[in-house]
């Protein structure tokens, strides 16, 4: 995204992007020993095609998307995204007993996107209208259908 970014102000969006996806890997990390997940176990794991079909979705918008598709994904499926870590957040503090610490990968994404992010985004997304509204719609309706994807995998495993 970052590399073939068409203005200074989508590079630097999506440059806080990665710095936040940096963040959140770190803070997987601290999620995954809690969960009492080993290397091993993640070294083994098998991909679920229904899991991985967002981020797949994902590097196509990046690959091949214009900015503003990215944003707009970005900006419909964050706070579904971020809804659904707060409830797993609440549910593990409340029921299992989790630290505060243990779930901040998941208190993270719960957060809403910061005013400065969705202002910026939005100043791009509106700039490309009409123009482009017929590709960011397709990218808004996919994004949440590979996102309900991958939780109805999650579910579907977990039983």
């Amino acid at each position: 995204m970052v590399s073939k970014a068409s203005s200074d102000l989508a590079t630097k969006l999506f440059l806080d992007c990665l710095s936040a996806e940096g963040e959140a890997l770190d803070n997987l990390v601290i999620l995954t020993k809690e969960l009492g997940v080993s290397i091993n176990e993640i070294e083994s794991y098998e991909p679920l095609a229904g899991c991985n079909a967002y981020t797949n979705y994902l590097t196509r918008l990046a690959v091949y998307g214009s900015d503003v598709e990215i944003l707009t994904a970005i900006l419909i499926d964050f706070p579904v995204w971020g809804a659904n870590c707060g409830k797993m957040s609440y549910a593990l503090k409340k029921n299992y007993g989790y630290a505060e610490s243990s779930c901040v990968f998941l208190d993270k994404f719960a957060a809403p996107l910061s005013e400065d992010f969705v202002s910026k985004s939005n100043e791009l997304v509106k700039s490309a209208l009409p123009t482009s509204e017929k590709e960011m719609r397709r990218a808004a309706r996919l994004i949440l259908e590979y996102e309900l994807s991958f939780w109805d995998t999650i579910y579907k495993y977990s039983l």
